[in-house]
């Protein structure tokens, strides 16, 4: 029978946004559990827009506690604080009450009033004796129960001693426990196949069968297939014996064994040190590399590996200003390069310029100088209100789109550099005129704010959006809290022939996809893109920057930044979810115990 376990994290007051959230583990016999989603939050709340400063306020969640509803769907009472901690007045003296149909998405129901002063460790189970659920609290008068029906009001409120009991931590690093509940294989299934590591669990190779006297060519040799952990498959080429491959005899019938090594490429990380936001891109059989810095710059190379050891060359520059997350697009045919232009060290100017290519993208004379974006009445993007950055291009049924990170600021002298005292950076999108991509054709429309604790921590942000097609699923990608070691990303999904304009064709995954807890020694990963495998044309890769240590080092006059933002890259698997996981690791892509195969040829008549 599987156990489903939740939990909060302790740790520093400056995570809180990320540790107090409703945290899941996965058991098979209710003694071995393993954190989902890397011990990474599963559940957050949603942050209010409407009180505290201009990005409102970051909502948490405390002393989470599952249990079932009469219909058998999953519940989770816990209590809403603000960030850092403190209680929320608002719904003082309740617990948040939660529906979830598969443990994985989670809708509020509502806020049940249960005592005049703040609560702590909300539980509830069912009273066979009267069919009400028990709801049991504490407060500053003591311990509390009551009975409720409907989960929006009780009765019967009275003292009582404790009788619903936290779980252990299951020798979960810093968990604060919540409690445990049965779960069916189902339900443990679709948990798994969303929320667990994915990685490989066999490797086979299909039988190959000729004709007596066919010549065996490359071409016939078969990929082998991977399979993985949560029913995912991938092909992977294979490095066949050659030698045994010459001696193959099909001039007689008969069975015959070709050894081989499944390929992997697995690329180092940093792929290229010191490059933030970085943007790899690939056009006519050329490779190009692009990131933010004091320049505009590009690398080329007619290899991807080559993009390491090639130069970059300035492709424009500017007396004090600086130039971020960089990115090269062609658009019809023609070489654009979309980025933000600073000036000095204000980012309070940052606004999103587009520069463009009439020959040569290597070659510096070739390129205008940048444009700012405009919005259809001609005016500046958001210059005015705010900043706006992050501007990526993609192209759907000859409809010509962009999507950028739009943040209104607080311009009354210093209190613009103050946490909390500007608005929060939204991902938007719009039309653009093809043949001057810098001229907006549809006002802009907000796609998504940062709701969600792990999207605020330490600033409220949403931004590096890039788009990636499989199938018909759209998925657009973003960035959220601030470009240091909590940084992640998230998704948007949406289907293909869909409104893209229409906020309502986008479907938000609420939880991150890609954390500092995903990969060993990358953290803070995000700002990423998408282009295809060098080798497989079918396959998709991420380039994407991080950081080489846990935690912000503090940065001394005179010196560099000691924790840099590097880039790596790494393939996309396409999980048995349908999202993609950007997360595997080499190991995970390809368990080394399942590297060698061998291929059985079957030669008949």
């Amino acid at each position: 029978m599987p156990y489903l376990f939740c939990y909060t994290r302790k740790g520093e007051d400056r995570y809180r946004d990320l540790n107090d959230a409703m945290h899941l583990a996965l058991s098979y016999d209710g003694r071995d559990f393993i954190p989902l989603l890397n011990n990474t939050g599963v559940l957050f709340p949603e942050a209010d827009p409407s009180e505290g400063t201009m990005a409102g306020t970051t909502k948490t969640l405390r002393w989470p506690w599952l249990f079932r509803f009469p219909d058998g769907s999953g519940g989770v009472l816990a209590v809403q604080h603000n960030n850092l901690g403190s209680p929320d007045l608002k719904v003082s003296g309740s617990a948040m009450v939660y529906r979830t149909k598969d443990f994985v998405f989670y809708t509020l129901q509502g806020f049940l009033k249960l005592d005049d002063w703040e609560i702590k460790n909300p539980r509830c189970c069912l009273d066979k004796a009267t069919g009400k659920y028990r709801i049991e609290w504490t407060s500053v008068s003591g311990h509390f129960s009551a009975l409720t029906e409907d989960f929006k009001t009780i009765s019967g409120k009275a003292p009582a001693p404790p009788s619903l009991n936290d779980s252990c931590s299951f020798g979960i690093t810093d968990a604060q426990p919540g409690n445990v509940i049965e779960i069916s294989e189902a339900e443990a299934d679709c948990i798994n196949k969303m929320l667990g590591k994915v990685y490989n669990v066999a490797a086979l190779v299909p039988e190959l069968k000729l004709k007596i006297g066919t010549s065996l060519t490359k071409s016939m040799l078969p990929k082998a297939e991977c399979f993985y952990s949560d029913g995912s498959t991938h092909k992977m080429d294979v490095n066949w014996n050659p030698t045994a491959i010459r001696n193959l005899n099909t001039s007689k019938a008969g069975e015959y064994k070709v050894s081989g090594r499944i390929k992997q490429k697995i690329y180092p990380a940093p792929f290229i040190p010191f490059a933030s936001d970085p943007c790899v891109f690939k056009y006519n059989g050329k490779y190009f590399f692009t990131s933010s810095g004091a320049q505009v710059v590009l690398r080329g190379s007619d290899t991807l590996e080559g993009l390491q050891e090639t130069d970059p060359v300035v492709i424009y520059k500017e007396e004090d200003a600086s130039f971020w997350a960089q990115e090269l697009h062609y658009i019809k045919g023609v070489p654009y390069v979309f980025t933000s232009h600073c000036k000095g060290n204000n980012w309070t100017t940052v606004q999103s310029v587009i520069l463009r290519c009439k020959g040569d993208p290597m070659d510096p004379l070739a390129w205008e100088a940048p444009r700012f974006v405009l919005k259809p009445d001609g005016s500046l993007l958001n210059k005015d209100k705010g900043i706006c950055l992050d501007m990526t291009y993609f192209c759907i049924d000859e409809v010509h789109y962009v999507s950028w990170s739009g943040r209104d600021i607080n311009r009354g002298g210093d209190g613009a550099n103050e946490y909390g005292s500007n608005g929060p950076a939204d991902v938007l999108i719009a039309t653009i005129d093809p043949d001057a991509p810098w001229q907006l054709k549809t006002d802009p429309v907000r796609l998504c704010t940062p709701t969600y604790g792990w999207e605020r921590a330490e600033t409220e942000v949403v931004e590096g959006s890039y788009l990636l097609r499989h199938g018909d699923d759209l998925f657009l990608t973003y960035s959220g809290a601030s470009v240091g070691v909590v940084y992640a990303v998230g998704v948007l999904r949406a289907k293909y022939g869909s409104d893209l304009l229409n906020p309502a064709s986008w479907e938000r995954i609420p939880y991150p996809l890609l954390t500092r807890e995903s990969v060993p020694d990358q953290y803070g990963p995000g700002h990423n893109n998408f282009f295809k495998d060098p080798v497989n044309e079918e396959d998709d890769m991420i380039a994407l920057l991080y950081r080489p240590h846990p935690e912000w080092i503090i940065r001394k006059p005179g010196q560099n930044d000691t924790n840099p933002r590097h880039s790596a890259i790494r393939r996309v698997h396409w999980n048995a979810s349908g999202l993609p996981n950007l997360e595997m690791t080499p190991d995970q892509e390809l368990d080394p115990a399942l590297a060698d195969v061998v291929l059985k040829i079957k030669v008949e008549n």
